[in-house]
């Protein structure tokens, strides 16, 4: 398996955890709405609060992104070294800056 769907499996199981505990505490329950045996009421409240908690890492995800960033620059890192590593180039990884 590559780097992004292992991440991507290990996102979701972590997201559907999460928003399972989340809704248990409101007394909801939530399915996984892959399950093909869920509704569509289960799977759309599932989705729901799935979204909740992967806006929750997306803005962890971005600030430890940024973090990195910054700790690389420090550290003696180029713009272009920077941008290589986030998949973008070095004017854009200077304008993240």
């Amino acid at each position: 398996m590559d780097l992004y769907a292992t991440l991507w499996a290990g996102m979701y199981d972590l997201a559907l955890k999460y928003a399972q505990e989340e809704a248990a505490r409101r007394g909801v329950e939530i399915v996984d709405p892959l399950d093909p045996y869920a509704t569509t009421e289960q799977r759309r409240l599932s989705h729901l609060e799935i979204l909740k908690v992967l806006a929750v890492m997306t803005s962890a995800l971005n600030d430890l992104e940024k973090l990195s960033r910054l700790k690389a620059r420090s550290d003696g890192a180029s713009f272009a070294e920077i941008g290589r590593a986030c998949g973008i180039s070095r004017q854009a990884a200077r304008k993240k800056d």
